[in-house]
């Protein structure tokens, strides 16, 4: 049986885990809140966007270089979207799992790997050495910080590695959050640009001054890098979601094993008193 002196020490320790744990908490669900409010604004500014995208003439889009498609394609880019921290149930390891799939996917073709947050570029460095895929870990710390200057920063390599016939195909793969407590690993097509065939069929063509390919030059680059940056606050917001209800769940067992402690030291320290009790009772008895 635990001492007292043991018993107070593992509730003062849960007590900690416990006041860590509801910190973390919070701090989820406050950034949480933000990222489900941004994600808002973008995702409605990314649909605007791939509308007038989809609006624009047959003749001006086949032309350009962003919508050059390999028939068959040996050189993809994999840009992983993961966190710079822990603490986070299953977010990376997901991610990390479905990028291996994609990995073994790829054998024989040439592939390089962007992670984008630490996790699962620590996790993708150690498999490169054996798995004939190349790293590049150039925007893996900013995992945490999904600004529209670091997703444009991001979509203009991705593009110049496209422009440049250094890849083929750019692929992203990040977490999508369908709800608090629904997250699901997505896979899309970065590059080349595929536009929306009904979306072209529905939509009046524009009228454009000075013209299409003016207006396609500013377009296609702000359209990449609202695209990064939607994906990036999916992920951060999937990744707060699946943290915030871990941290809840931690909070909860660190709650019922702290009052499960403390019965069993109030058990135990009753039982003291009473043998106490009992002793002088004796030794009274004993005088007598």
């Amino acid at each position: 049986m635990s001492s007292l002196k043991e018993l107070k020490g593992r509730i003062y320790s849960v007590d900690k885990i416990l006041k860590v744990t509801s910190a973390m908490k919070m701090i989820a669900s406050a950034k949480l809140h933000r990222m489900q409010v941004v994600s808002q604004s973008i995702f409605a500014y990314e649909s605007s966007l791939q509308d007038i995208l989809s609006g624009m003439p047959d003749e001006a889009c086949n032309d350009l270089e962003y919508m050059r498609t390999a028939q068959d394609p040996k050189k993809t880019v994999l840009a992983v979207f993961s966190s710079n921290s822990s603490m986070c149930g299953s977010y990376n390891s997901n991610i990390v799992k479905q990028a291996e799939h994609i990995i073994r996917e790829n054998q024989g073709k040439s592939l390089t790997i962007y992670p984008i947050g630490a996790k699962a570029g620590q996790s993708l460095i150690k498999m490169a050495a054996s798995s004939g895929f190349d790293v590049d870990s150039r925007f893996m710390l900013i995992g945490d910080k999904p600004t529209y200057e670091n997703s444009s920063m991001i979509a203009a390599r991705l593009s110049e590695i496209f422009l440049k016939g250094e890849a083929d195909r750019i692929e992203l793969l990040y977490t999508h959050s369908k709800s608090l407590g629904t997250q699901e690993i997505r896979h899309s097509c970065y590059l080349p640009i595929v536009p929306d065939a009904e979306n072209r069929k529905s939509n009046a063509e524009y009228i454009m001054e000075p013209g299409a390919a003016a207006v396609l030059d500013k377009l296609i680059p702000k359209i990449l890098s609202i695209s990064i940056y939607s994906k990036w606050i999916d992920s951060v917001l999937s990744e707060n979601a699946i943290r915030s209800v871990a941290m809840q769940t931690a909070t909860d067992n660190a709650m019922d094993l702290k009052q499960e402690l403390s019965l069993s030291y109030n058990k135990l320290r009753q039982q003291a008193i009473t043998s106490e009790l009992l002793d002088m009772e004796a030794g009274m008895l004993g005088q007598k």
